[in-house]
C-alpha cells in the first residue's frame, strides 16, 4: 500500500489499509514501516532534520580561534526625513563584519560599505589581526565574500588555518550567530529614542561603540564573568582585580554544550 500509493505519510497509509484490513498491532507496524522508508527519509520535506549533531568543542584557550561573520542590513529611522517617500533616505542602513574570540567572548564589530572579499579582508586585518594575538585558526561562513581574498590573506600572509562552516551544521558557528541576535536587539533599543545626533553624517559610530562596550562589560552566562575581566584581569568600571578560573569555565561550557546538544537533537531524526 505504501509503495503503490506513492508513499503517503503514516496516518494516510494507515487509514487506507484500515478501510479493508485489520491485524493486531497494525498501527505500530504501519508507523514503523513508514518511519524506516529510505525514500521518504531522503526525499520528503520535513520540519524535523535528519542526522544527530555532534557536540561542539569547548574553546578555553584565549586567542586560539577567531570566528568571523557578516551582519546586516540593520537600519534606524532618521526623524529629519520621516515623511520622505525615499526609503533609503528615511533610514540609515549598515552592514558590519563581526569578530569574536570564543574562549573569552571578546568581540569586535567593523562597519563596511560593501560585502566584497577585499573589504571583508581589510576589516578583519585592521580591526583584529593588527590589534590582538594572531589566532591559530579562523572559522567563517562559506559565503562568496570569504572565499577569495579573505581566505587567501589569512593563509598566505598570516599562516592561519582557515575553516569554512558547513551549511548543514547549524552549531558550527553558533556562538557568533547568538551574538547577532543580541546585537539586533541592542540596535532596536536605539529606535525608541528621539535622537537628533543620529541625523549626522555618521550615525552608527556611536551606536556600535556603545554596543561593543555593553557586550564586553556585561556578565556572560557561559563564562560566569565579563569578557573584559577575562582579557584585562579587572572589572571595566571598578578597579577590582579578577583572576580567571579556566577549569571552572571549561566545566561550565561543557555542561552548556551537552545540554544544548541534547535539546537540539531531540528535534532531529537519527539517520545513517
Amino acid at each position: 500500500y505504501h509503495y503503490l500509493l506513492v508513499r503517503p505519510g503514516r496516518d494516510r497509509t494507515l487509514k487506507s489499509i484500515s478501510q479493508h484490513f485489520y491485524w493486531k498491532g497494525m498501527a505500530k507496524d504501519v508507523e514503523k514501516f513508514c518511519k524506516k522508508c529510505p525514500i521518504c527519509q531522503t526525499s520528503k520535506i520535513s520540519k524535523k532534520k535528519y542526522g544527530l549533531l555532534p557536540a561542539k568543542e569547548a574553546e578555553v584557550t584565549p586567542w586560539h580561534q577567531l570566528c568571523v561573520d557578516l551582519i546586516g542590513p540593520y537600519k534606524i529611522p532618521i526623524k529629519k526625513y520621516a515623511k520622505s517617500t525615499d526609503v533609503k533616505k528615511r533610514h540609515s542602513i549598515i552592514w558590519c563584519v563581526t569578530m569574536i574570540d570564543p574562549a573569552t567572548s571578546w568581540f569586535e564589530m567593523k562597519q563596511i560599505t560593501d560585502k566584497q572579499a577585499t573589504t571583508v579582508a581589510e576589516a578583519v586585518e585592521q580591526t583584529w589581526l593588527t590589534r590582538y594575538p594572531w589566532p591559530k585558526k579562523i572559522t567563517y561562513d562559506k559565503g562568496s565574500e570569504f572565499m577569495a581574498e579573505f581566505a587567501k590573506m589569512i593563509v598566505e600572509e598570516y599562516g592561519i588555518k582557515k575553516k569554512g562552516i558547513s551549511p548543514r551544521n547549524p552549531q558550527a558557528n553558533s556562538i557568533i550567530e547568538r551574538i547577532h541576535q543580541v546585537i539586533g536587539n541592542m540596535i532596536k533599543t536605539f529606535k525608541i529614542y528621539d535622537r537628533e545626533d543620529l541625523e549626522k553624517q555618521d550615525p552608527w559610530s556611536g551606536i556600535l561603540a556603545a554596543i561593543m562596550f555593553g557586550f564586553r562589560a556585561t556578565y556572560h552566562t557561559a563564562l560566569d564573568v565579563t569578557p573584559v575581566q577575562l582579557v584585562f584581569g579587572r572589572d571595566v568600571i571598578l578597579p577590582i582585580k579578577y583572576k580567571a578560573d579556566w577549569t571552572h569555565i571549561q566545566s561550565k561550557k561543557y555542561k552548556l554544550i551537552e545540554s544544548n546538544n541534547q535539546r537540539e537533537n531531540k528535534n532531529r531524526i537519527p539517520c545513517e
